[in-house]
């Protein structure tokens, strides 16, 4: 059985634009509160902090709370759902 893909969006003051593919295990995952928020929380941190690759991403202090990066962000969201959760790709775009 395959993953199932969810994209998420974030626009900033109409200035930025990020666009985060996660996938999860079952379709019932991404229909939760706890995987919505984890998809919309991870597209602000994008915006916020611009990382460069998926690997520097997993590696940042997640912004909602610096105390865990954004790899245990995505454990403790996996531990809720009993399933698990990747970031396949993300896309930022800024009006300079």
């Amino acid at each position: 059985m395959g993953f199932v893909r969810h994209i998420e969006s974030y626009v900033h003051q109409s200035r930025i634009g990020v666009l985060v593919e996660l996938v999860a295990q079952t379709d019932f995952a991404t229909r939760t509160d706890v995987f919505r928020k984890l998809a919309s929380d991870l597209a602000m941190h994008v915006a916020a902090l611009a990382p460069a690759d998926t690997e520097a991403l997993m590696l940042q202090r997640f912004v909602r709370n610096e105390a865990q990066t954004v790899a245990q962000r995505i454990e403790e969201a996996q531990a809720e759902l009993y399933e698990n959760i990747g970031i396949v790709r993300f896309v930022r775009w800024e009006i300079a």
